[in-house]
């Protein structure tokens, strides 16, 4: 008989409970993974503790992962770069002592460097010197583009895509002529490793100045705004954070079909023809001129591969699934999923081959996406793909590929009675500290101490900005500074 496998390793946080636990090991271990892992749980239960946690056990037990991490938001994306971030001294101590395949203790610690004069940067690694943390100016940053590109993009609109016509030069790969032949040793972005890359890839039209500094260091900069990160260095990188939306850079840098045979494209190509086949000739000869005129990089010749390959149905899902490609990513985990529109999650869940292990982490009994338009709601668009999915019969109560956290962190018990009986089959459990929960229980300004619960009428205006569709209230805003400065200033307990 085969030898057992060898047993998980332990988590690198200490705190992570049961519940959390076993989603993350039926994360990192599926080895069949057809449909999409579900985790959902009520503020507080600890659902970016999982994701995190479920990166670095891939990282410690995965042959050659590549792992994109997203979220709707760059708030939610700069936690998630935080947090990994934070956790790479512990992840790197652990490697050392258990190297997997991918990691090489003795390998350079800077194992991807190009000369000063290389069109294509190398991507910052997480060191675990005094100085891995210290402020990185666009000069000194190693992820920001040569003086050559630095002009180019500059030069260029902003309103350009990344890996259009002017940005191409920037894009190619390893193997492009733009790189110097002396630099040909350093560009194997799949060779054994010292340290653990992490990018946080930005959309150019994100400022600066919104990011926080400390995360600076795993971002690539030109002088002035975030420059698209040319394709070496989004495959070298063991782990890409983004929002949701910003992985539309990924497809024009060509990493979602970087690992396509020619043959398997010839094939996709060929079924969705034949579907098309059979649309009315309006849609059909539609269809074939977007195929036709869709746009290219320099290297890449995009295919529908991609979405071929996808765990989730497509319109052209009736002819059979094509898994053209492993594709490049071995995990894609997408953070605060409920409150993502169903087309943001495509967008990353478009880069899954056949092999991928595809991850949703949310609560879909919050509030969902944001939808204005009516016509959207009435379809359907207002509903996040965490709810439809986790409605379906495979995901129903003891699925093998759901799991629901009930240990709530933050939050006075006598919050949780009613949430947890509406909405979570009254399966909450309080394990906040009740040393904090509980001290404010004498405050004055409580009807009941023992249920910190108050509700406020405020007579105003909700107001907006001009270049903004987003509404506040400022006597509203007022209010709950008021709170919070009685609170601070008040000793109970």
């Amino acid at each position: 008989p085969p030898p057992p496998p060898p047993p998980p390793p332990p988590p690198i946080s200490a705190q992570i409970n049961p519940e959390q636990l076993r989603a993350v090991r039926a994360i990192v271990n599926r080895r069949a993974p057809d449909v999409p892992y579900l985790v959902f749980g009520p503020p507080g239960t600890g659902k970016t503790v999982v994701v995190v946690e479920a990166v670095l056990q891939a990282l410690l037990t995965h042959d050659s992962p590549f792992i994109l991490v997203c979220a709707p938001s760059n708030g939610a994306a700069d936690v998630l770069a935080a947090r990994l971030r934070d956790s790479l001294p512990k992840l790197h101590a652990r490697l050392r002592a258990q190297p997997p395949k991918w990691f090489d203790a003795a390998a350079d610690i800077n194992p991807v460097h190009h000369p000063p004069d290389a069109s294509i940067p190398s991507i910052v690694h997480a060191s675990l010197s005094s100085d891995s943390h210290r402020s990185h100016s666009s000069s000194s940053n190693p992820l920001a583009p040569s003086n050559s590109s630095r002009s180019s993009a500059r030069d260029s609109p902003r309103s350009d895509p990344p890996g259009s016509s002017d940005s191409s030069a920037s894009l190619r790969p390893p193997n492009s002529s733009r790189v110097p032949a002396s630099s040909e040793s350093h560009t194997h972005e799949r060779a054994a490793s010292s340290t653990v890359r992490l990018l946080r890839l930005n959309s150019p039209q994100r400022a600066i100045s919104e990011m926080r500094a400390d995360l600076l260091a795993h971002a690539c900069l030109s002088a002035d705004f975030f420059a698209p990160p040319p394709l070496h260095t989004l495959r070298c990188a063991h782990v890409v954070v983004a929002t949701c939306g910003a992985t539309q850079m990924l497809h024009d840098a060509g990493v979602w079909n970087t690992s396509a045979a020619a043959t398997a494209d010839d094939a996709a190509i060929a079924a969705i023809a034949t579907t098309t086949a059979n649309f009315p000739p309006h849609i059909a000869s539609t269809s074939t001129t977007s195929a036709s005129t869709y746009p290219t990089s320099a290297s890449t010749t995009p295919t529908p591969t991609a979405f071929a390959s996808s765990p989730i149905s497509t319109p052209c899902s009736a002819t059979p699934q094509l898994h053209a490609s492993n594709g490049h990513f071995t995990h894609i985990l997408i953070d605060e999923a409920s409150q993502a529109l169903e087309p943001e999650i495509l967008l990353p869940l478009s880069f899954a081959g056949a092999n991928c292990t595809v991850a949703l982490i949310g609560d879909h009994m919050q509030l969902g996406p944001s939808v204005r338009a009516r016509f959207c709601r009435e379809n359907g668009l207002a509903r996040s793909m965490l709810e439809r999915l986790i409605g379906l019969p495979i995901y129903a109560d003891g699925s093998t590929h759901v799991t629901r956290l009930v240990r709530n962190y933050r939050s006075h018990g006598a919050l949780l009675t009613l949430p947890s009986r509406l909405f979570y089959l009254s399966e909450l459990r309080e394990c906040a500290d009740t040393k904090t929960t509980r001290s404010m229980e004498g405050w004055e300004e409580l009807r009941r101490p023992s249920f910190p619960l108050l509700f406020y009428g405020c007579r105003s205006a909700h107001l907006h900005e001009v270049d903004s569709p987003s509404y506040f209230n400022l006597v509203e805003a007022e209010k709950v500074v008021e709170l919070i400065q009685k609170l601070l200033g008040t000793r109970v307990g």
